[in-house]
């Protein structure tokens, strides 16, 4: 923790007597502290340890099933052509937006939970991770909003093909969402600084000296928050951002769901009404949509429950939650999509298992890979040493025939053995991959494998006397 404290006497009191003598407030200042062993400090409250242990656990656990869910989730889409549908593809732009916020705005909130009382990570930490996290649940809210847009009239009114989404529609519109997110969050990433805050504390005085009445503990700490020229700014951002951002996109979407279910479930379409046989196209049809607007009622119902808490207490300041909770729960949200899209979603499933597979195939393919490598390279060093061995074996054998044959040569150097199965007989050097592997021409011959000291080797078929 980076705090800093030092003793102070009264304003009033310490420039009244710096003008009586007429010296600096900080020389008088420093001379009457100088005749007391000041040794108090206050204690600073920090958030429980084990509170924080919890804490880092729980982020922990969340960064790592929000990233390994949402990459696969990008994954899936832009691996399998099948997939890349109008819903899917605004999907991976709300897949984006939780992978924003599981890399950048994670570790910032560990940071907080760690130290409360001080900030010691630089401007760059503390401007850009809430910024990133504001563009990215901007973002994803007005993301959700486009998709119940397009269900509601791809449901209600298939035939009005002029106002359906394509494409080249769904990118423009991604990308204004985007620019859109950027620009609500610039006012943020300008306003935000690393403060330097202050506290007094009175000093014991069990005496009642009346000098010790007058002095103070000042303890001084940086943090990272919120400065605004005017304090009413900060509350009508939040308030903006409350109602504009969060109210009413969640009541657009309340609404146009609520159509859409009272269209399926209500009125029972003819998929319902006609399940014989020859409408069993229509009623699997029926059957898949009711599916998809289950999931999307369940990921809007998902992300209005974890960031509710977070937009309100941001215009109701109140120091009886710790805001590390309400990060905490809103953060949830990002594992929790890719959950709901497996659970809800047939397509997804069969796609998230699908990749999980071809992932571990690479795997077991790059490790064969590595193994048929090395095998290779295994292979080659033998065809390199036979290659030798054969060069020496010619040179050896020109050798022989230009020297005359030894009667007795060294018996260290002879190995004999009957060889007439034609097997090869063990070899006691260490040279045994030099010898050629010769079967005895007749039974009855003996081959003789001279070593390699004699410099020659070459079997020796001479009958025995």
């Amino acid at each position: 923790m980076a705090t800093t404290g030092k003793y102070h006497f009264d304003e009033r009191f310490i420039t009244s007597v710096a003008t009586r003598f007429n010296k600096s407030v900080e020389q008088v200042e420093k001379d009457l502290l100088s005749r007391f062993n000041l040794t108090w400090q206050p204690k600073i409250e920090n958030l429980p340890a084990s509170f924080t242990v919890t804490v880092c656990v729980l982020y922990a656990i969340i960064f790592v099933m929000s990233l390994i869910g949402n990459s696969m989730v990008i994954y899936a889409v832009a691996s399998n052509r099948k997939m890349r549908s109008i819903t899917n593809v605004f999907l991976v732009s709300l897949a984006v937006s939780d992978l924003l916020i599981t890399v950048v705005s994670m570790p910032w909130s560990v940071l907080h939970a760690l130290d409360d009382h001080a900030w010691n990570f630089g401007d760059f930490m503390c401007r850009v991770p809430q910024f990133v996290q504001v563009v990215s649940v901007t973002a994803s809210l007005m993301t959700l909003t486009c998709i119940a847009v397009d269900r509601y009239i791809a449901i209600l009114h298939p035939l009005n093909s002029g106002v359906r989404f394509s494409i080249l529609r769904v990118s423009l519109t991604l990308l204004s969402v985007w620019v859109v997110a950027i620009t609500f969050g610039i006012p943020l990433l300008v306003f935000i600084d690393i403060v330097t805050r202050n506290k007094r504390s009175p000093i014991p005085n069990p005496h009642n000296i009346e000098l010790f009445k007058l002095i103070y503990y000042e303890i001084e700490w940086k943090v990272c928050t919120e400065a605004w020229p005017n304090p009413n700014d900060h509350f009508v951002y939040s308030m903006c951002f409350l109602i504009v951002l969060y109210t009413m996109p969640l009541v657009v979407m309340t609404c146009l769901y609520g159509r859409v279910a009272h269209y399926l479930w209500v009125r029972q379409p003819i998929g319902d009404n006609l399940a014989q046989p020859r409408n069993a196209v229509a009623w699997e049809q029926s059957r898949k949509t009711r599916r998809v607007i289950r999931m999307l009622v369940s990921i809007v119902g998902s992300f209005a429950i974890c960031w509710g808490p977070f937009f309100v207490i941001q215009v109701v300041k109140t120091a009886y939650i710790p805001t590390v909770m309400i990060q905490l729960l809103a953060h949830v949200n990002c594992a929790v999509n890719p959950i709901i899209y497996a659970l809800l979603s047939e397509k997804f499933r069969d796609n998230l298992r699908c990749c999980s597979a071809c992932i571990k195939l690479r795997q077991r393919r790059s490790r064969m890979s590595l193994l048929n490598t090395a095998n290779t390279e295994e292979v080659d060093m033998r065809t390199r040493s036979s290659s030798i061995n054969a060069r020496q074996h010619a040179t050896w054998g020109r050798h022989r025939t230009s020297q005359p044959h030894t009667a007795n040569p060294n018996l260290s150097d002879i190995h004999v053995s009957t060889f007439s199965t034609g097997e090869i007989p063990p070899i006691i050097d260490s040279f045994r991959s030099s010898y050629p592997k010769l079967p005895a021409i007749q039974p009855g011959h003996m081959p003789v494998y001279i070593g390699p000291h004699t410099g020659m080797v070459k079997e020796m078929n001479d009958t025995p006397t």
